[in-house]
C-alpha cells in the first residue's frame, strides 16, 4: 500500500476520541482499508487485499508504514452505510498529470483549490449551504486527494446536514472519503 494512503489513515485515526478504542484502529474487510473517527471516514480500495480482514495499527518503522494486528476487541462502525449517498449535486474538478509523480490541477480550477469546491457548489442552479463542514478535516485529505487522482476528484453533496463525499482514482484504487456535518 502507498506511503501516502497510510498518511491518510493515521490523519483520521489521531483524531478518534480515546473513548472509543476501535476508533483508534484501521479495519481491512477484503479491499478495503478503513478508518474514521465518528465525525469522518476514509475508505481506500485496493486492487487486492492487503491484509486479512481484521483490525489493525499503522505503526511507522523508520519511513516504512505497517499494519500491525491489533488485539482490540469490539465491532468497527459500518462505513459502507455512510459511504453510499444519494448526492443531490455532483462535481467532477478534472487533473493532469505533469509526470507520473506530480498531478496538478487542470489550471482552470488552480486558483483555491478548496475554496472552488465551495465556489462551484454555491454557484449551481441552486445555492447549497456548506457552512456546517469542518474546514479543516477538508483540507487535510482534499491536499492528499489532489496529489493523488489520476484524472479528477468528485464531490458528493446532498444537503447542510449531510455527509459530503470525496472520491477519486488512483491507479486501479479507489480513494472515498466522507466528512460530517460538524452538527450530526
Amino acid at each position: 500500500m502507498r506511503k501516502e494512503y497510510y498518511e491518510m489513515l493515521v490523519d483520521v485515526i489521531k483524531t478518534a476520541s480515546d473513548s472509543d478504542p476501535i476508533l483508534k484502529t484501521a479495519a481491512v474487510l477484503e479491499n478495503y482499508v478503513m478508518a474514521t473517527d465518528a465525525k469522518r471516514a476514509l475508505r481506500i480500495t485496493t486492487e487486492s487485499p492487503v491484509k486479512p480482514d481484521g483490525l489493525y495499527q499503522i505503526a511507522k518503522v523508520g519511513k516504512v508504514y505497517q499494519l500491525v494486528a491489533s488485539s482490540e476487541p469490539g465491532r468497527y462502525p459500518d462505513i459502507e452505510r455512510v459511504m453510499k449517498i444519494e448526492a443531490r449535486a455532483t462535481l467532477d474538478i478534472p487533473c493532469w498529470a505533469t509526470d507520473t509523480k506530480t498531478v496538478r490541477l487542470d489550471p482552470d480550477y488552480f486558483p483555491g483549490r478548496l475554496l472552488t469546491i465551495f465556489g462551484k457548489l454555491q454557484t449551481m442552479a441552486e445555492v447549497i449551504g456548506v457552512s456546517t463542514l469542518n474546514y479543516a478535516y477538508l483540507s487535510v485529505v482534499a491536499k492528499k486527494m489532489f496529489a493523488l487522482a489520476n484524472d479528477s476528484i468528485r464531490v458528493e453533496y446532498v444537503g447542510p446536514t449531510y455527509p459530503l463525499k470525496l472520491s477519486c482514482r488512483n491507479g486501479r484504487d479507489t480513494i472515498e472519503y466522507i466528512i460530517m456535518p460538524m452538527s450530526f
